[in-house]
């Protein structure tokens, strides 16, 4: 790496090893480390959300939302970057409950997942319904009122690489 004219881009992203246990406090700490260490963009991965679904900030988690924890990485020099499952839905969001008829049922009616191969009860949206609108509402609203400058996000339900193989 040393000997390219163009050095790649740098990212941190949270998800290993923390996976969902991250916070405001860790975040903080990691986003000092990375910038230290030469990193350019910075994800959060999963686990700021309340659920997969309704994609409100778990305020337990981060107490003073987003805004200035990506404020914090853009003053280290960072891009902060975001985490989405963008076809996901937990039964229990209020999404879910309020608009059943936008996600993905087996042949028998029966409300499914086509993320993940273990049944965690998360549902796959259907992107041909009012989840399309949806979604990008929430995406617009994450960027805009959190400074936020990318999102990563994940389009496993799509494809359902979790679940079938090639």
């Amino acid at each position: 790496l040393s000997e390219l004219k163009e050095k790649p881009t740098f990212v941190y992203n949270t998800w290993n090893p923390f996976k969902k246990e991250i916070n405001e406090k860790l975040i903080m700490e990691l986003a000092k480390a990375a910038a230290d260490a030469g990193m350019k963009e910075f994800i959060i991965d999963d686990g700021w959300q309340d659920n997969y679904g309704d994609w409100g900030i778990d305020k337990k988690k981060f107490p003073n939302g987003l805004k200035p924890v990506f404020d914090y990485i853009k003053s280290l020099g960072m891009k902060p970057g975001l985490w989405v499952s963008v076809g996901s839905a937990s039964p229990e969001s209020k999404v879910y409950s309020q608009h059943p008829e936008w996600f993905v049922r087996d042949k028998n009616g029966k409300y499914g997942s086509i993320h993940t191969e273990f049944d965690d009860g998360v549902r796959s949206a259907c992107f041909s319904t009012g989840w399309k609108n949806y979604i990008r509402d929430i995406l617009l609203k994450l960027a805009l009122e959190n400074g936020l400058e990318y999102m990563k996000l994940d389009f496993a339900v799509v494809t359902s690489a979790y679940v079938f193989d090639n």
